[in-house]
């Protein structure tokens, strides 16, 4: 995105003032020539699903000792290299160390070279772009444009890990690194029952079963708490919910409410296959009443908020090894 460094010949060069023409350097240390530059401008708060296009901000060594040197922003789609596999950004969050940050707009560019190369993006490998007959879609683009058709395919520089052992493998080591850097997790889910803005206070509490006594009047009620995704800090999960808590026997005004009831329609991920059980997504509507009741079971491992403030999205215009290796902490 704007702003990000890449290696070239001539030095580290921000993607916005590279030329046609640089010899961009690649991950291998070869010296390859700029064919084509594109860039587009998302307005993410226009999009159907805003958050497929906000950026994935990879921590400055979140990859390893000095990868990348700094603050990494991608699209979540971008790929990095890790051995021989490609890995999209967005299957690497782990809400520590790299991270999804919602945005209004962002601005995008991709670099094209004569084969699909890792380039050294703030020293980190990441994929150039690779033809797809989108060309057209970018704005103020410059090189080989529209000349697509005269190119052959271009092949891919290594597989995609979308899922299965060597992206299982590929988290367990960032997850690994994560920790080894200061990562934590909490296992308050913080939960909270909400009416019209005011906090609620429980009447009773019986082995994670929740009462409360709701003030007459009330217009909304709203069950929050932390949220989790299991797929960024369990390796081998592919699970890619935002889970707050699980709620199960839920009762308004002693009167037991169907998890399936269509008055839990907002902030629910779908009910569960036994039936009975339904997660929030952090932040669920509930039917108002004057006496709700509700069981409650959570997992350990909410994610913690970072300490450091981190680098600004920019929506205007040490050294990497040649391939990530995973290999131990360092």
């Amino acid at each position: 995105m704007t702003g990000t460094r890449i290696r070239t010949k001539r030095g580290e060069i921000a993607v916005e003032d590279l030329q046609i023409g640089d010899l961009a350097v690649t991950a291998s240390g070869a010296h390859k020539p700029i064919r084509w530059i594109g860039h587009r401008l998302v307005a993410a708060s226009e999009h159907a699903d805003p958050q497929a296009v906000w950026p994935v901000r990879i921590g400055a060594g979140a990859l390893a000792m000095g990868v990348p040197v700094r603050d990494l922003l991608v699209s979540p789609d971008h790929c990095l290299v890790f051995d021989d596999v490609l890995v999209p950004a967005k299957h690497l969050i782990n809400d520590a160390t790299i991270r999804q940050e919602p945005v209004e707009a962002v601005g995008y560019w991709h670099i094209e070279l004569d084969s699909h190369e890792a380039l050294l993006a703030e020293g980190a490998p990441a994929e150039s772009y690779r033809d797809c007959g989108m060309h057209a879609f970018f704005e103020g683009a410059e090189g080989w444009g529209m000349r697509v058709g005269d190119k052959a395919p271009v092949a891919l520089l290594a597989p995609h890990a979308l899922s299965g052992p060597r992206l299982h493998g590929v988290k367990a080591f960032l997850i690994a690194r994560a920790k080894h850097l200061g990562a934590r997790r909490q296992d308050d889910p913080s939960l909270q029952l909400v009416a019209d803005g005011q906090v609620l206070t429980p009447v009773a509490i019986e082995s994670r079963r929740f009462t409360f006594d709701v003030p007459e009047g009330t217009q909304e009620l709203v069950l929050r708490s932390r949220r989790s995704v299991p797929a960024h800090w369990i390796a081998e999960n592919e699970d890619r919910r935002s889970l707050g808590v699980r709620v199960s026997d839920l009762r308004a005004d002693d009167v037991a409410v169907a998890m399936t009831d269509a008055q839990l329609s907002q902030g629910w991920n779908a009910v569960e296959p036994n039936g009975s059980e339904r997660w929030t997504d952090g932040s669920a509507h509930l039917p108002v009443c004057r006496r709700l009741s509700f069981s409650a079971d959570w997992f350990l491992g909410y994610p913690v908020e970072p300490v450091s403030e981190p680098m600004p999205v920019n929506v205007g215009e040490s050294f990497a090894r040649p391939v990530l290796r995973l290999v131990a902490n360092g």
